[in-house]
């Protein structure tokens, strides 16, 4: 497939194409704030004609790392994007020639030419698939709320006292003192 990432329809007419893809991620233009993409995105992706529209089918795969969301620390995950796309022939109406409904476009591809732009649909599929969390391990003890401590790595400093306060529940002192201040206009009070 070319660097572009361009489908020309008169390839699909007589039989379906079978694409088999390696991409760089640049060609996707995968950006994410929280997630760097780190490998090839590669799949296979089987695209036939359905009378005048176009069927895309088959799955993608790219490879992220981040923050683990319990210790901070390095984070990695594979995604798989399963590949379900109709592009529709025509340039946005219904059967009967009527400009579809603006919610119906939002779900829905159109083509007019003989050419098809697959960059676009490729990457918003890919980023819907992107986790809402990034773990190191699924197991991951996280840091200490008391002291920060990478409870994967080493042990918990706090004093006693404060271990057996998050043991049995009970929130720390400065918790319960914080809770009972009042601010108000004068710029705060404790209540009574």
């Amino acid at each position: 497939m070319p660097s572009d990432l361009k489908l020309l329809v008169e390839r699909l007419r007589d039989q379906p194409l079978d694409l088999e893809l390696d991409l760089d991620p640049r060609q996707l233009q995968l950006v994410d704030e929280e997630f760097d993409f780190t490998d090839r995105v590669r799949g296979r992706l089987t695209f036939r004609m359905a009378g005048a529209d176009i069927v895309a089918q088959g799955d993608l795969t790219a490879r992220i790392t981040g923050r683990c969301v319990r210790c901070l620390g390095p984070a990695a995950a594979e995604i798989h994007v399963p590949v379900t796309e109709v592009w529709m022939h025509g340039p946005g109406r219904d059967e009967r020639g009527i400009a579809a409904d603006a919610d119906d476009l939002d779900l829905t591809r159109f083509y007019t030419g003989e050419v098809i732009e697959l960059a676009e649909p490729l990457r918003e599929l890919i980023m819907a698939e992107l986790p809402d969390r990034l773990y190191c391990d699924p197991d991951c003890k996280g840091l200490c709320p008391g002291c920060g401590a990478n409870l994967n790595t080493e042990p918990c400093a706090c004093s006693p006292e404060v271990r057996r306060q998050r043991e049995t529940g009970r929130e720390p002192d400065w918790k319960q003192t914080l809770k009972n201040l009042h601010l108000g206009d004068s710029g705060g009070s404790e209540r009574t």
